[in-house]
């Protein structure tokens, strides 16, 4: 992956981080999915995309189905699901990514900076990203997919 990364490293790091994120949501009211179905094929995914840049430059992408994006920003701005806009899903998958990535930021060495958008950006939804990791994660049977891969943008 480049400068002493290895895909393992950065996936103890994703690890690492995501207990923490998850904590954050428990402590937000976020109930566990009662049915733990997984998404259906057509669903439409909220998507956030940072970059990290310094030392380490990383590109960090979430992926929320609607239905875990609806549960995340119920929890988290505490109103029913029935009340929310598509703004309010795309701002709490946006803060989720802010979370992960800034956790990541933090654990990487070096000085490093969180920037919006990242070469991932270009991506379509459910990309594999070249030399990167793809992790399927779940906040309480709410599925998300997180995606780390090595910048290419030369920023």
């Amino acid at each position: 992956m480049g400068k002493g990364e290895t895909k393992l490293d950065i996936e103890r790091l994703i690890d690492a981080m995501f207990h923490g994120v998850w904590r954050e949501a428990l402590g937000a009211g976020l109930r566990a999915n009662p049915s733990k179905r997984p998404p259906g094929p057509h669903e439409e995914l909220i998507v956030s995309t940072l970059g990290v840049r310094g030392e380490r430059s990383l590109d960090v992408r979430l992926e929320c189905p609607h239905s875990t994006a609806m549960a995340l920003a119920a929890a988290f701005l505490r109103k029913p699901t029935h009340e929310l806009a598509h703004d309010e899903l795309q701002s709490v998958v946006d803060e989720f990514a802010n979370i992960l990535a800034g956790n990541l930021k933090g654990a990487l060495p070096g000085r490093n900076e969180l920037r919006s958008g990242g070469a991932g950006a270009r991506h379509s939804a459910g990309a594999v990203l070249r030399d990167g990791v793809r992790r399927e994660l779940e906040f309480g049977g709410w599925p998300c997919v997180l995606l780390v891969s090595v910048a290419r943008d030369g920023a």
